[in-house]
């Protein structure tokens, strides 16, 4: 994650470019050595909004869904089309 905070506009780049194919295709991504990068009161806010969006209602991350990636959890298609 070092990488996207360089001033060399190509590594940064590169690595902006990885990390929407992490979060499109996958959905998550990992980052080793972030308490290097932020202080430790932003990653807790990170983790509080991770906790908040996971326990969201089904409806609502339908909602946020894509055909090639997205959200595809057990309950994605539990209620239907909503």
């Amino acid at each position: 994650c070092g990488s996207l905070l360089r001033d060399d506009l190509a590594p940064r780049t590169a690595a902006l470019d990885d990390l929407r194919d992490a979060i499109v295709t996958r959905g998550f991504f990992y980052c080793a050595g972030v308490g290097e990068l932020f202080n430790e009161s932003y990653i807790a806010s990170m983790y509080d909004f991770s906790r908040r969006a996971h326990a969201l209602p089904p409806a609502v991350k339908r909602r946020h869904s894509r055909p090639h990636g997205g959200y595809t959890g057990p309950d994605a298609g539990v209620l239907g089309n909503v």
